[in-house]
């Protein structure tokens, strides 16, 4: 509940207006105390999306990832090339730098990637996460593994 108090509720903010979140199963998102706190501190409802699905409807499964780690490769390739550097990382390098480097290529992929903002909306039309009340927008919604299907 850390994590929600410190970085979910202000994130999403206090508004009237009620909110939806779609939460993966993880054990935490299971409890009864999660739920309540949604409704109570963010007006939110919380509906569990079911197992081993997320790759269709989540956003960030269905291509964010994939694309973070293909950036976050290519950076550690780049590191790699200099000589005395994979020199460090088969022989000197320290575990904490070792998450410093991941941390800082991260950094970088995900400055990249943020820049391409029709791609990550579509992630999230795709998969229907930007349901819209009239209907409009929903001939994109085109959750993996799913032809031919109208909404």
């Amino acid at each position: 509940m850390q994590w929600c108090r410190k970085t979910l509720f202000p994130g999403v903010g206090n508004t009237e207006q009620e909110k939806v979140i779609f939460a993966d199963n993880v054990s935490f998102q299971q409890s009864k105390e999660f739920h309540e706190a949604c409704r109570n501190e963010i007006n939110a409802t919380v509906y569990m999306l079911p197992e081993n699905h997320a790759d269709k409807i989540q956003p960030i499964d269905a291509g964010c990832g994939r694309m973070m780690k293909v950036k976050i490769s290519c950076a550690m390739d780049r590191w790699l090339e200099t000589e005395e550097n994979l020199d460090k990382w088969h022989d000197k390098l320290s575990a904490k730098d070792r998450r410093i480097l991941m941390t800082r290529w991260t950094g970088e992929a995900w400055s990249e990637l943020k820049e391409n903002k029709g791609f990550l909306k579509r992630l999230f039309e795709k998969t229907g996460c930007l349901l819209t009340i009239d209907g409009s927008g929903d001939e994109f919604i085109t959750p993996q593994g799913l032809k031919d299907h109208h909404f």
